[in-house]
């Protein structure tokens, strides 16, 4: 679509005449069971949904001694400690282990001394990522353990989704975060992230449910270089994607932060947006699905004549009882056309919006929120004309949009029908 009115660098744009897309695609748990996945599969898709988008796990440090013991203690090779085992004769750097449930084989196998060995139902890999050389040359490596037993939730999704005709972003392994400043990714062992995402890769396959690959490790729309070690994992793991699976599509889902007391400008957002599409590679399709911020108050979907009313009940709780054009820079209009403009010139990089589902939670009053399944002590419901304001702010912008998150969408609201029953009529 064509936007056919113009948008300022700043402040509040008028409305655009381009028809709003609906939410096609949520981001959603896996559940424990198959039959539960298939459920909550088939209530989106009479929601609308198309797209379901699940989150990864974390490749995490841990110690050696915690190697061979936990869930880890039942992995031996020859009676010895399948950590003993794979460290055996070298230096180790890092002991990681993987908090999901794939299943990896010695298909995935890329040095001689990788195991994987069974004990009663559960299968372990445990993998020697050489650091300083090859598999054959390295004399220190990191040591990367997984488990798998019963269900793998994830792939159960994927499974059920094509099944369903819908199409499934699987969240990817992700980095621990930073012991100093935890909202940054930990990126001292990037390399072995890299390595890992690919085996990942590979251990998923091709099902037929499978779209792409979801990076769950977010961050700010902000091209500042605090923010270079999340660029660097983006940029190392979008290349493992690209070079292992034949589905070579990846989606992030940075946050616009509009308020002006973070400083993320649109300009800024912009810069960050072109930034993100540089860390393409060789993928055939990355999409970036920025975060509106109204589910949290970070953000104002309440452009052109309303940029000067009060910020709504919602909002205040964040931002205080002030206007939109106090709070907050520009409205979503500015920040996603702003994204726009940061793609130009590129090729196979797709802007999604990811319309937030909740709002910022009043406990009690008139204006009352909290989620009848109790989901979240700082997020409760939305309305629908949230949702419409949020939805028209980026129309003509967008090529799809999906939503943050599913179990929103079930909170029955103060007594009246929960959000996935009227969202496929919005806006």
């Amino acid at each position: 679509m064509t936007l056919i009115t113009s948008v300022l660098t700043t402040g509040a744009p008028t409305k655009a005449h381009a028809a709003p897309l609906g939410v096609t695609g949520f981001f959603a748990a896996a559940q424990s069971t198959a039959a539960a996945n298939r459920d909550q599969l088939q209530q989106m898709k009479d929601a609308g949904a198309d797209t379901v988008v699940t989150f990864g796990y974390t490749l995490t440090q841990i110690t050696a001694a915690e190697a061979r013991a936990g869930r880890f203690a039942d992995c031996t090779v020859n009676g010895a400690a399948c950590y003993d085992t794979v460290s055996d004769g070298v230096t180790v750097r890092k002991v990681l282990a993987y908090n999901g449930n794939t299943k990896f084989t010695s298909a995935q196998r890329l040095c001689a001394r990788d195991v994987f060995p069974t004990a009663g139902s559960t299968s372990y890999a445990v993998l020697g990522v050489p650091v300083d050389g090859t598999c054959t040359t390295a004399t220190t490596f990191d040591i990367v353990l997984t488990a798998h037993s019963g269900l793998d939730v994830a792939a159960s999704v994927t499974t059920e989704a094509g099944a369903l005709g819908m199409q499934h972003y699987i969240g990817m392994p992700a980095p621990d975060k930073r012991t100093d400043q935890a909202w940054l990714p930990d990126i001292s062992y990037i390399d072995t992230l890299k390595d890992f995402t690919g085996r990942f890769a590979l251990a998923t396959g091709n099902p037929t449910g499978l779209a792409g690959f979801y990076q769950h490790r977010e961050m700010p729309m902000s091209d500042g270089p605090d923010w270079d070690g999340m660029y660097q994992v983006y940029t190392l793991q979008n290349a493992s994607i690209a070079a292992k699976s034949a589905r070579k599509t990846v989606m992030i889902s940075p946050y616009v932060d509009a308020r002006k007391s973070m400083n993320q400008t649109p300009a800024k957002a912009r810069a960050a947006t072109a930034k993100m599409a540089a860390t393409k590679g060789s993928l055939s399709t990355l999409i970036i699905a920025p975060q509106d911020g109204m589910g949290t108050g970070k953000g104002s979907a309440y452009g052109g004549e309303e940029w000067n009313w009060r910020v709504d009940p919602f909002q205040r709780t964040v931002v205080g009882d002030v206007t939109n054009a106090e709070a907050y820079f520009a409205s979503s209009a500015t920040y996603y056309q702003n994204m726009v403009d940061g793609l130009a010139g590129t090729s196979g990089v797709a802007l999604w919006g990811n319309i937030e589902g909740m709002a910022p939670i009043i406990a009690s009053g008139e204006n009352a929120n909290p989620c009848s399944t109790g989901h979240s002590a700082d997020r409760g419901f939305t309305w629908d004309s949230r949702m419409t304001a949020q939805l028209n702010e980026v129309a003509g912008k967008t090529v799809k949009n999906v939503s943050y998150h599913w179990d929103y969408y079930m909170c029955t609201r103060n007594g009246g029908p929960a959000l996935k029953d009227t969202i496929a009529s919005l806006p």
